[in-house]
């Protein structure tokens, strides 16, 4: 991955996050691929990216409420775990994209060819509030973006929603309404308020082997508490 990386070393500006992210690059899978599949490693290598798209969608937060849209394409499983969860938290782990725009979400919830495979089109509708002070911000990147017409709003990772229902349409979609919840709402809201009180950043190699043993990756924790040690070492 840091060899993947190395281009952007020398071009990469940290006020310029978005404007990366949204670039036909491998920055984008990479970032998300490791969130989605909780890479500790490959999270660790972009911390600083991640504090620094945090960062600047709190500076472009989308100041009223939104309602927008996301296309896409799962499992039978998978919807009729979202039925079944109906009044319940659910957190994506990348960050999410969405669309202002329902015929944009629509043709990616319709689009894409069958690998044998069946899949179920679902448009989610999801209501975010940011008056609520203690959501995870949110923000419309389009003008950070080459495609405008898509009216992107980019909902930062480890949000969390609330599944209001589940309901099939006339257009042959599943409709799953969700609705941004507060950080209060998460069963984890002691993790929030211990990060909030220690002052946890990413920048801290030992602060993010706290964060970790707060989520019970006790492995994980040692192994940066040995790397922050290390270097502490070096540096006396």
């Amino acid at each position: 991955m840091l060899r993947l990386l190395k281009p952007y070393k020398k071009s990469y500006s940290s006020d310029k996050a978005l404007w990366w992210y949204t670039r036909q690059s491998c920055l984008y899978p990479l970032l998300n691929r490791a969130l989605r599949m909780q890479d500790i490693d490959g999270i660790f290598v972009f911390r600083f990216f991640i504090r620094d798209i945090y960062i600047q969608l709190c500076r472009h937060r989308c100041p009223t409420p939104v309602r927008v849209y996301r296309g896409q394409q799962i499992s039978e499983a998978e919807l009729k775990l979202f039925e079944k969860c109906t009044g319940k938290l659910v957190s994506f782990k990348p960050f999410y994209s969405t669309s202002r725009n329902r015929e944009v979400a629509e043709r990616f919830a319709l689009g894409g060819g069958s690998d044998g495979t069946s899949l179920c089109s679902v448009l989610f509708e999801i209501e975010a509030d940011p008056r609520r002070t203690t959501t995870k911000p949110f923000a419309d990147i389009s003008v950070f973006s080459d495609f405008k017409d898509e009216a992107e709003v980019l909902f930062m990772c480890g949000s969390i929603f609330r599944i209001l229902n589940v309901s099939p349409d006339q257009n042959g979609l599943h409709i799953v309404r969700l609705q941004l919840c507060s950080d209060d709402d998460h069963e984890l809201k002691k993790l929030f308020e211990y990060m909030n009180k220690q002052n946890v950043s990413w920048d801290g190699i030992l602060a993010f082997g706290n964060l970790l043993l707060q989520m019970g990756k006790l492995d994980d924790a040692e192994k940066y508490y040995r790397i922050g040690l290390s270097q502490l070492v070096f540096t006396h």
